[in-house]
């Protein structure tokens, strides 16, 4: 009798750690892992980076759903911790805010103060198509790039290429601008970025127009890892593409875990996090 006693004693202690645990692990997921931004640093190398370009630091953010699990105070950490890797470069791959547009010149004030030497350029997002868009990203002084390109310059007249495409999920993905220019200027084999915000999208933009090196988001990094499983949620438009790198030809691509979230407010094994990449020139 003592022996079955001491067993259900046993057995009711193991269930009461085992509900502590799944507490603990969701309020980490729910209100813990969302602070802990992390940079994930990469070297890019080619024959196609001009000279000039060698040791430019371009910064990649994505997915910051500012207003959801992403306050004023995670956004100011961002910032700092862009500001002390001194990018040249600081691209975004969409989706600035989250469901509801709040606090706006909070936000205004904080990203404005991001610092780069050769510009800041993003592409839209599903959540960056509303009315007041375009003022915001002028008082941030970003450039949005709508299925166009820019050329991108540094001490020298090689520059490199830089296009950006709209959100597959809000408007039509055209590449014709993107493409057009180097079926006029066939001489000019300029280093190619592209960036999206869809990863699904990935395919596509390889097959037609062979970029160098492709930055997306929009996974969020599956929201939750498990292990030996990985990804536990695939958003829309993310359903193909959720590792963070790939090599595809002669394409390498970086897809971004991001900021914040969206549908579902927590992040396990997936800490937010930036990309920083370090160019250098084989040639």
């Amino acid at each position: 009798m003592e022996e079955k006693e001491n067993k259900g004693h046993l057995l009711l202690n193991i269930f009461i750690l085992f509900i502590i645990l799944l507490i603990g692990l969701y309020l980490y997921a729910r209100y813990v892992e969302h602070d802990k931004l992390i940079m994930k640093e990469y070297k890019i190398e080619s024959k196609k980076i001009p000279s000039n370009f060698s040791g430019t630091k371009i910064v990649h953010i994505s997915d910051i759903y500012f207003g959801n699990t992403t306050d004023i105070k995670n956004i100011d950490n961002l910032v700092k911790s862009i500001n002390k890797m001194k990018p040249d470069l600081i691209l975004f791959t969409g989706n600035f805010y989250g469901n509801n547009i709040k606090k706006e010149k909070e936000l205004i004030k904080s990203l404005s103060k991001l610092e780069s030497k050769l510009g800041k350029y993003a592409v839209k997002g599903k959540n960056d198509y509303y009315e007041n868009y375009d003022s915001f990203i002028k008082d941030i002084d970003f450039i949005t790039l709508e299925n166009n390109y820019e050329l991108i310059y540094r001490d020298s007249f090689t520059p490199i290429y830089l296009c950006g495409l709209n959100s597959s999920l809000k408007e039509e993905v055209s590449l014709s601008t993107c493409i057009e220019y180097f079926k006029e200027n066939e001489e000019n084999d300029y280093y190619k970025i592209y960036m999206i915000h869809e990863s699904d999208n990935i395919k596509k933009i390889v097959d037609n127009s062979n970029p160098n090196l492709l930055l997306t988001g929009n996974t969020l990094g599956g929201y939750i890892k498990l292990p030996f499983y990985g990804p536990l949620f695939k958003p829309q438009g993310s359903k193909k593409y959720m590792d963070e790198y790939y090599k595809i030809g002669d394409t390498e691509v970086f897809v971004s875990t991001g900021i914040g979230t969206d549908k579902y407010s927590y992040r396990f094994l997936n800490k937010p996090s930036f990309n920083l990449y370090r160019l250098k020139s084989l040639e």
